[in-house]
């Protein structure tokens, strides 16, 4: 098993879709042209990422380190 952290992300300005990677081989594409919008939200237990698609809604939480 690989002890490698993920990338939180990249960028390639070609690109069509985004891959959320949900556990180890297991991964979405969502087509960029079908995003509506995000929101991000940070307080002192957690941040939150809100992706807003056409056809999907994302939700990425996080326990703050404080």
């Amino acid at each position: 098993m690989s002890t490698k952290l993920p990338e939180c992300f990249t960028t390639e300005p070609q690109a069509r879709c985004l891959r959320v990677e949900i556990s180890p081989g297991r991964a979405v594409l969502l087509p960029l042209d079908q995003f509506a919008f995000a929101e991000f939200t940070n307080d002192e237990k957690e941040q939150l990422l809100h992706l807003s698609f056409a056809s999907h809604e994302v939700m990425v939480r996080r326990k703050s380190r404080r």
